[in-house]
């Protein structure tokens, strides 16, 4: 199976790799695409290995190695069922032969970073987030950490994580430890 994760929302992109890392259960194999040689394309594609019967391969930035970016079409073929492979291309060149192969053959799932427009999405997510955390925030908290904030994903995260830890967090809470 060979998955491919793009776009610049690199929040929603680190937990869909958790998710997938979680969902497989044992160890991934981590590779920075610019690294790899084309000699060892083939063990990273092919079968599994002496002590696992699956393997679970997430490939960062392969498009940056031109020589291999190009040839993978070919390998995709041969790409063993026991292997997941998951690229993880967050601009990748939409023109490129073998964008065009991996957008036949493999599931692909974008995460686009949110634009200064998309406030109501920040403060829906901001709302689900801080239930995931155990936080009971008001509209009115949460309308006031994303406009703090902004709309990226991480620094609300981590605005969320700081408040988790009071007993009560409140607007003063919020303007207090949550900066600008």
């Amino acid at each position: 199976m060979i998955t491919l994760l793009t776009g610049e929302n690199s929040f929603e992109l680190s937990r869909a790799i958790d998710a997938l890392v979680t969902d497989f259960g044992g160890h991934a194999d981590r590779v920075d695409g610019s690294d790899i040689e084309p000699a060892s394309l083939p063990d990273l594609l092919s079968g599994t290995t002496l002590f696992a019967d699956k393997r679970l391969v997430i490939i960062r930035q392969l498009s940056v190695n031109k020589q291999i970016w190009d040839t993978l079409p070919e390998w995709l073929e041969r790409t063993s069922d026991d292997v997941h492979i998951v690229l993880v291309e967050p601009k990748p060149d939409k023109r490129t032969k073998t964008y065009k192969e991996l957008k036949k053959r493999a599931v692909v799932r974008e995460f686009p970073a949110w634009s200064d427009k998309e406030v109501f999405t920040a403060e829906k997510w901001t709302a689900d987030e801080a239930a995931r955390q155990g936080l009971q925030l008001d509209k009115k908290s949460i309308q006031l950490i994303v406009a703090r904030v902004g709309v990226d994903q991480w620094q609300l995260f981590h605005a969320l994580e700081k408040l988790s830890v009071l007993d009560n967090p409140d607007s003063n809470a919020i303007e207090r430890y949550v900066e600008l």
